[in-house]
């Protein structure tokens, strides 16, 4: 595996939705640090639904920092 740190990923919004699997995400993989996720919204954030994948997986919408195998 890989080792390194992931970056920051910075949102700021009037208002924000995620839906149908949208993600924000910030991450690595093999040895590191994920990353870091700041989402700053004034008014209204939204986060529903999932996106389904062909193989049946379901893909939730999220907001995400993580470190994969």
């Amino acid at each position: 595996g890989g080792q390194g740190d992931g970056g920051t990923v910075t949102v700021q919004a009037g208002s924000l939705s995620l839906i149908g699997g949208a993600q924000i995400r910030a991450s690595t993989q093999g040895i590191g640090n994920a990353g870091r996720v700041q989402v700053d919204v004034a008014n209204t954030l939204a986060i529903d639904g999932t996106f389904v994948l062909p193989n049946s997986q379901l893909i939730p919408s999220a907001i995400l920092s993580e470190v994969l195998p």
